[in-house]
C-alpha cells in the first residue's frame, strides 16, 4: 500500500513538474493586440516581439513598452501589410514613409519591412544585434539607412533592391556581409568605418550595383566571394591597403564590371580565379603585390588586350610564365 501511494505521489508531482514549463509556453506564444499593433512576449529577448502592424500611419513610431515590457524585436512579415504573417499572404504595405524604432530594439527578423515600396526613412537603434534575411528587400524608396554600431553581420539580401540607397557606412563591427546584402541597389558610395573588422564578402553581396563608382576595401578583409561585385558597370576603381590581408578572390567577382581600369591584387592572395577580369575592356592597370598566384585558364577572358600588369621585379620571369598559358592573356599586354 506504501509503495502505491508512494507511486501515485511521485507521478503527481512529476506532472505538476512538466504543467509548467508548458503553462509557461504557452503564455509567451500568446497573442495580443493594442493600438494597431499585434504582439506577443519573446522569452529570448525577455521583451516584446511586434508580430503585426495593422495600423494606417505614414510615420509610424513604435513604442518603447507594451504591458510594461520593452520593445524588442520586429517579427518576421511584421510590416508587409499582409493580414496574416505568413509568407504566402504576402502583400506590399504602400502606406509606411518612415520608422522609428525604439532604443530597446534588439533585433529585425526576416523579411519585417520587406516590399514597403514607400519606405524612404528608417533609423536603426544602437543596441540592434541582428537585421534578418530579406528585412527591407525591395524597399525601393528607401533612402536613408543608419547601421548600428552593434551589427556584427548583414544577412541575406537584408538592403536588396533598395533602388533609392546612394551611401551606406558599415560600422567596424560588422565580419561578414552575406550573399545579395546589397545586390541591385542604387549604391553609389560605400565606406567602411576605421578600425573596421570585415572578413568576408559574400557571393553577390553587390551584385548589379551599376552606380557604385569606386570601393577601397578595409585591410582587415580576406575574401571576397563569387561575383560579390559583378555587373558594377560604373566601377572605376578598386583599392586595397598596404596591409590588406586579402587571401582569397573567387570566380567572377568584378566581371562584367565595363569601366573598371584599375585593380590591385595584394600580395596574399595565392589564387586567381575564374573570369576574375572578364569583360573588363577597359581596365588598363592591374598591380600585383606578391608572388606569382595560381590562375585559372580564362582569368583574363575578354579583357582589355592593352592592359599592363605591374608585378614585383624579382618575380617578373615568374610572372611572365604563367600568364603565358593562361586564356585571356594577350602578347600586347605589358608586364612591367
Amino acid at each position: 500500500m506504501k509503495k502505491k501511494m508512494y507511486f501515485l505521489l511521485t507521478a503527481f508531482l512529476f506532472c505538476v513538474v512538466l504543467s509548467v514549463p508548458i503553462k509557461m509556453f504557452a503564455e509567451e506564444t500568446e497573442y495580443h493586440y493594442t493600438e494597431g499593433y499585434i504582439y506577443k512576449y519573446d522569452a529570448m529577448s525577455r521583451g516584446i516581439e511586434i508580430v503585426e502592424y495593422r495600423g494606417k500611419n505614414k510615420i509610424v513610431e513604435v513604442p518603447e513598452r507594451i504591458d510594461n515590457f520593452p520593445v524588442t524585436v520586429i517579427g518576421a512579415y511584421a510590416f508587409t501589410g499582409s493580414s496574416t504573417w505568413a509568407p504566402d499572404q504576402y502583400k506590399v504595405n504602400e502606406k509606411i514613409r518612415e520608422i522609428i524604432l525604439p532604443e530597446t530594439m534588439l533585433e529585425i527578423k526576416e523579411a519585417a519591412f520587406s516590399g514597403c515600396s514607400k519606405l524612404e526613412r528608417v533609423n536603426l537603434p544602437e543596441n540592434l544585434k541582428k537585421i534578418g534575411e530579406y528585412a527591407f528587400d525591395n524597399c525601393v524608396n528607401l533612402q536613408e539607412v543608419k547601421l548600428s554600431s552593434g551589427l556584427t553581420e548583414l544577412s541575406e539580401a537584408a538592403f536588396a533592391n533598395c533602388r533609392s540607397l546612394e551611401e551606406i557606412v558599415i560600422p567596424k563591427n560588422i565580419i561578414r556581409i552575406n550573399t545579395y546584402a546589397f545586390s541591385e541597389s542604387g549604391l553609389k558610395e560605400v565606406q567602411f568605418e576605421q578600425g573596421s573588422q570585415l572578413q568576408q564578402i559574400d557571393k553577390e553581396a553587390f551584385f548589379s550595383c551599376y552606380d557604385l563608382i569606386e570601393i577601397k576595401f578595409p585591410d582587415s578583409l580576406k575574401e571576397i566571394g563569387y561575383g560579390a561585385f559583378e555587373r558594377c558597370g560604373n566601377l572605376k576603381k578598386v583599392k586595397f591597403g598596404k596591409n590588406s590581408k586579402l587571401e582569397k578572390l573567387n570566380q567572377y567577382v568584378f566581371m562584367y564590371c565595363s569601366k573598371l581600369s584599375e585593380a590591385t591584387i595584394p600580395k596574399g592572395v595565392t589564387n586567381l580565379n575564374m573570369a576574375l577580369f572578364g569583360y573588363c575592356k577597359s581596365l588598363k592597370k592591374i598591380i600585383f603585390k606578391g608572388k606569382a598566384p595560381k590562375m585559372a585558364k580564362n582569368v583574363f577572358f575578354k579583357m582589355n588586350p592593352k592592359a599592363t600588369l605591374k608585378v614585383p621585379e624579382k618575380y617578373k620571369a615568374s610572372y611572365r610564365k604563367k600568364l603565358k598559358k593562361k586564356h585571356g592573356y594577350k602578347k600586347t599586354m605589358k608586364i612591367v
